[in-house]
């Protein structure tokens, strides 16, 4: 039991971080050309939802982030730099908990629906979390 639990964590752990890197690449794609040469990729408006925490005892700790997409249309596929900062103190700027990338496409029926990306964080970082910022574009 506790190998096909572990083989499931593998593979999906194994999963983000093949979502990743195909992200980072359409992302680093689109914000490094101009809009006019590659007309296929566009900036599309995200909206975040909220912002929450879990934790695997086994792979420690989380940041969940959940958008909607508006405008997003079935099967269309969508690339998303997310940054999640801290809470801001007085006078200083919120500080950069972490960055990724997320890479999916929209779900028939409901393609607006809400979506869910998670990375692992700092342990000292769960109760600091403050907002998140999303740029997504479409290709």
């Amino acid at each position: 039991m506790r190998h096909r639990l572990l083989r499931a964590r593998l593979r999906r752990a194994l999963a983000i971080v093949a979502l990743t890197i195909s992200a980072a690449l359409a992302v680093g794609l689109a914000s490094s050309f101009s809009s006019s040469a590659y007309a296929a990729v566009k900036p599309i408006a995200a909206v975040l939802i909220r912002l929450d925490s879990a934790h695997d005892p086994e792979t420690g700790f989380y940041v969940h982030v959940h958008f909607r997409i508006p405008t997003l249309k079935a099967n269309q596929k969508y690339a998303c730099d997310i940054s999640v900062f801290g809470k801001a103190k007085a006078g200083k700027a919120a500080a950069l908990i972490t960055k990724w990338n997320y890479q999916s496409a929209g779900f028939p029926p409901r393609p607006t629906g809400e979506n869910m990306a998670e990375a692992n964080i700092r342990p000292s970082d769960v109760s600091n979390l403050g907002t998140a910022t999303l740029k997504c574009v479409t290709y």
